[in-house]
């Protein structure tokens, strides 16, 4: 479905393709996290944009803003 996004994992050496979300809601700017176990994205999935992240195959919300989360950027420390 083009009119929504997901997020997808891709390994260089192996050109495998793993899909990491698979819901209604658009994901955008995943950025993976030092540990290589987690990721930290963006989702409508409150209706506004927030910041939520996938840890431990558990997925859960980290903001609630009223206004939404447009874009956001990590150090290399992840701070």
């Amino acid at each position: 479905n083009i009119n929504n996004k997901d997020i997808y994992k891709i390994d260089k050496s192996s050109r495998k393709v793993d899909r990491i979300t698979n819901t209604i809601f658009n994901e955008s700017y995943p950025v993976e996290l030092k540990d290589e176990k987690s990721i930290i994205f963006l989702s409508d999935k409150s209706g506004i944009n927030n910041l939520y992240i996938i840890k431990d195959q558990t997925e859960y919300a980290i903001t609630n803003t009223i206004t939404g989360i447009t874009q956001f950027s990590l150090d290399k420390n992840n701070s």
